[in-house]
Parts: C-alpha cells; structure tokens; sequence
C-alpha cells in the first residue's frame, strides 16, 4: 500500500502540474520513505504600460507534504503557502522593503524585512531577511541561487540551491 500511494502522489503531481511545468516554472517532487513533497517557487516582476519591468517583484512558493502514514487524525498534510512583494528601486542596486505573508497549517503569519534580488542572464540571487509581525516574532533568512550555461544551441543546464532558516525567539 505504501507504495502504491507513492506511485499516486508522483503521478497526481506529474498530471497537475504538467501545464505549470512546461512554463518553467520549477515544480520539485521529492519522495521519501516516510513523505513526499511537492515545492512551486517563482518571483517575476510586474510590468508597467511600456511591457517593462516595474519596480515591484511578487514572489511566490508553495509547498506541501504528504506523511505516507497518515490517518485520518495524525500524520496530517502540511502546507505552505508563502506569498511576498517587494518594491526594487534601482537606487537600492538590488536591495529593497519586502512583506510577506506566510499560510500555514498553524496560521497566518505576517512579516517584513529587506530583501535582495538580482535577476540576469546568466544566474539569479534571491535572497531575504524578514521577522514576523507578532508578539514574539521569528525570522526568517532565505538563499536562493541559480546559475545557467549554455552547452549548445539546445542544451541549456541549470544549477539551483537554496538555504532556509528559521531563527526563533522562544
């Protein structure tokens, strides 16, 4: 049984996500032998009348989990769904205010902090340090990178990390 539900939730999200895919959007399927994960990340910048970059950057991930344990009382779905602007002056040469909102099992999470984001060609630097808005807030420290190199006419490959941490204050 166990890995049949594998085999589903592999296939479930090839079939869900295929249009999302082909957009190159990343779409990440992680399987386990205790959980699968699904992770959607991508940040684009608004265009203004002219079709150019604006000075506003949406980012937006979502992540969920799936315990191949679970019942119908423990072991549940976990999700994440993380959703941020950002308002990128050139001034600032990549710096810039970020708030963002983080939807989780447990609640709704608001936070702001500075960000950094350098979008070229070849690579792209994303990265942040936001704190919640609550009483005793955490913060947050995200990285991502990615690096492309052309092979050939037709060969493009991509080199990708990320590093997540959460800081707490209880």
């Amino acid at each position: 049984m166990k890995y049949s539900f594998k085999i589903f939730f592999v296939v479930m999200a090839t079939l869900l996500f295929r249009g999302v895919a082909f957009a190159q959007i990343p779409v990440e399927v992680f399987t386990g032998h205790k959980k699968a994960t699904v992770d959607i990340m991508f940040f684009k910048f608004f265009k203004n009348k002219e079709g150019h970059n604006s000075k506003f950057l949406f980012f937006n991930r979502n992540r969920a989990s799936i315990d191949y344990t679970m019942t119908q009382t423990t072991n549940l779905p976990q999700f994440g769904f993380t959703e941020a602007f950002s308002y990128n002056h050139e001034k600032l040469k990549g710096f810039a205010p970020v708030v963002v909102a983080s939807i989780l099992n447990r609640g709704v999470y608001p936070k702001a902090g500075i960000q950094f984001a350098k979008i070229k060609k070849d690579y792209t630097i994303f990265s942040w340090i936001v704190a919640e808005t609550l009483k005793e807030p955490n913060v947050d420290f995200f990285l991502f990178r990615k690096i492309y190199t052309q092979t050939n006419r037709q060969t493009k490959f991509i080199f990708s990390n990320r590093i997540g941490q959460c800081y707490s204050n209880g």
